[in-house]
């Protein structure tokens, strides 16, 4: 059964993208460039955006690795904004252990971060609904 589940997990992702043909293999890897490069262009919206809020410092780079986003909200627990967001109906997470990389940039000093995943179902819409939100729990 685990195997089944795998092959229909790889025929997902080969059709992600209605134009990728081919093998099996050739169907993934038109549809996963296709959605490395959607994720691209929303990550980069995201960030871009969430840089113009005042008080809200993005960190690292993700544009080159996963489409996964951490940023703190200055004077502001990543705990209790998570619960704010959660209220205007976005998921996150709060990343408030002063471990690993985070401990080392002493993200955990300021309250933690703020952590957000964009997958290939994700809409600019939602990209637009998290920005706002972010932007309302700092007024």
């Amino acid at each position: 059964p685990l195997l089944a589940g795998l092959v229909a997990s790889v025929d997902y992702l080969g059709s992600l993208d209605d134009a990728a043909t081919g093998t099996r293999r050739q169907r993934l890897e038109t549809s996963l460039s296709s959605a490395k490069s959607y994720l691209s262009g929303l990550l980069a919206k995201l960030i871009s955006e969430l840089r113009a809020i005042r008080n809200v410092m993005v960190i690292g780079d993700a544009m080159r690795r996963i489409p996964v986003l951490a940023f703190t909200i200055a004077d502001m627990k990543a705990t209790d904004a998570i619960v704010a967001l959660a209220d205007r109906g976005i998921c996150t997470f709060a990343d408030d252990v002063p471990s690993g990389v985070f401990a080392a940039l002493g993200v955990s000093e300021v309250g933690g971060a703020v952590r957000v995943g964009l997958a290939h179902y994700t809409t600019p819409g939602e990209v637009d609904q998290l920005v706002d939100a972010v932007a309302d729990i700092r007024r």
